[in-house]
């Protein structure tokens, strides 16, 4: 739990920083996933495995998609339902189509 609130802690003050310089709120998230990660803030605050760091990720993530999720309306969604179906569907075809002619070339996906 100590991690936890450290990383809130961290989070917050570091988001007022970024409010007060008209800078998007995402820089300090990704700035304090990045710190912790790398930081040995972990072993530091007594965290035993790397399952902790894993459920702060998890953790991060659900918040960062719920923050995401919060700043889109509906009416700006209905703008932009062609270009984000159009453009999410052709990728995914994409990746797909690349992702399996590379795994039938090195022999993952019996010919």
């Amino acid at each position: 739990m100590g991690l936890l609130a450290v990383l809130l802690v961290a989070s917050v003050l570091l988001s007022l920083v970024l409010m007060k310089l008209r800078q998007s709120l995402l820089i300090g998230y990704f700035a304090c996933g990045v710190a912790a990660a790398n930081s040995g803030l972990l072993q530091w605050l007594g965290g035993e495995s790397l399952e902790d760091m894993t459920v702060l990720a998890d953790t991060g993530v659900t918040l960062l998609m719920f923050t995401l999720g919060i700043e889109f309306s509906l009416s700006e969604l209905k703008h932009l339902r062609k270009a984000a179906l159009l453009g999410g569907g052709l990728q995914v075809a994409l990746t797909g189509g690349l992702t399996a002619g590379l795994a039938l070339a090195f022999g993952m996906i019996p010919s």
